[in-house]
């Protein structure tokens, strides 16, 4: 299953956030690592894996 939210594009380098933005920024990429862990761990469960 895709994450729910489209993906962003790359930032610019050269272009620097506030703090505000980039504690959204990292609010978001903790939300997609955790997403990714929860269908990693739903298949590993699925195909029996216990590791």
């Amino acid at each position: 299953m895709p994450h729910p939210r489209t993906a962003r594009p790359a930032a610019d380098p050269e272009d620097d956030c506030s703090p505000e933005e980039l504690a959204e920024l990292r609010a978001e990429l903790q939300s997609r690592l955790d997403h990714l862990r929860r269908m990693r761990a739903e298949g590993a469960r699925e195909r029996g894996d216990l590791t």
